[in-house]
């Protein structure tokens, strides 16, 4: 079952930027949190007080006391229901202080901004830190420079980008990346076109290269990034390292359809050019 810790409930509020808003702390979230941990052993032990209070009290001595005036527990787990009312309280709590006593209508709109403003792109963008992080291990990166994958990554990029006559360095646009993806065969209904033009975006670095604007091509450095993205997307394997599922899905997927799709436009006057930008893509093999 899907659960998330008080500890990783608090980093949420602290990356959206909700304890900035009036009425929430981390001793509000907290506090909200030993409530509903309370409720949840009542449930567990079919409403025997004592026995959830006994409980209570011991998990919440391992824990960390850093609520004020109680104890909390930040390594337990809440299951999605908890984390959705725990959402909801913290929406109550940047209307009114207590988040007591309030209409529907209001605690709905609260909702929406904490999520609209706060939550949904916040914590995307923990996320893509966490996995820029991931992809930055050695591990990882000793895969991409791997003389057997690091060849045909560069074929590949080279194939599909274009040079760029100011810089002299090749890049490639978003309607390059969409259009290699879908020639190789990679779109299907696990990942559609959506979502590669959002694994495009969310590669960029903050700062373009060589004057350009942020998000307009990506580098090379930065299509590794994204090939890394999307084997996670044909590599789904929740168990697996980040740097196996790139392996694997680099030797058993990218590497033979590439060497295949090679061997297909290779004949006649050289290789087809890619559907997108044919006449801006010089041929560079």
């Amino acid at each position: 079952v899907s659960a998330v810790s008080a500890r990783e409930m608090l980093r949420l509020m602290e990356d959206a930027k909700l304890f900035n808003r009036t009425g929430v702390s981390k001793g509000s979230v907290l506090a909200v949190f030993d409530s509903l941990l309370l409720r949840q052993l009542r449930a567990d032990y079919e409403d025997d007080e004592e026995k959830a209070t006994i409980v209570y009290r011991q998990e919440c001595s391992s824990g960390t006391n850093v609520a004020a005036g109680g104890l909390s527990h930040t390594s337990l787990h809440f299951t999605k229901t908890v984390f959705v009312e725990t959402l909801v309280r913290v929406a109550s709590m940047a209307v009114s202080g207590s988040g007591r006593n309030l209409e529907s209508g209001v605690v709905a709109a609260s909702l929406r901004s904490v999520l609209e403003d706060g939550v949904f792109p916040n914590a995307m963008s923990s996320a893509k830190i966490e996995f820029k992080r991931l992809v930055a291990d050695r591990r990882v990166q000793d895969v991409f420079t791997n003389s057997a994958y690091a060849r045909t990554l560069v074929q590949v990029y080279r194939h599909y980008s274009t040079l760029d006559s100011q810089t002299g360095r090749s890049v490639m646009t978003q309607k390059q990346f969409v259009a290699m993806l879908v020639e190789l065969g990679f779109i299907d209904k696990g990942m559609t076109k959506a979502d590669v033009r959002a694994i495009f975006t969310d590669v960029q670095d903050d700062e373009g290269e060589g004057g350009d604007e942020v998000g307009e091509t990506m580098s090379y450095s930065e299509f590794t990034e994204a090939m890394a993205a999307v084997a996670m997307f044909k590599h789904p394997h929740p168990l697996k390292s980040v740097h196996i599922r790139l392996q694997q899905f680099l030797e058993r997927t990218l590497v033979p359809v590439w060497q295949s799709h090679h061997a297909a436009t290779a004949g006649g006057k050289g290789r087809a050019q890619p559907a997108a930008d044919r006449r801006t893509n010089p041929r560079r093999h």
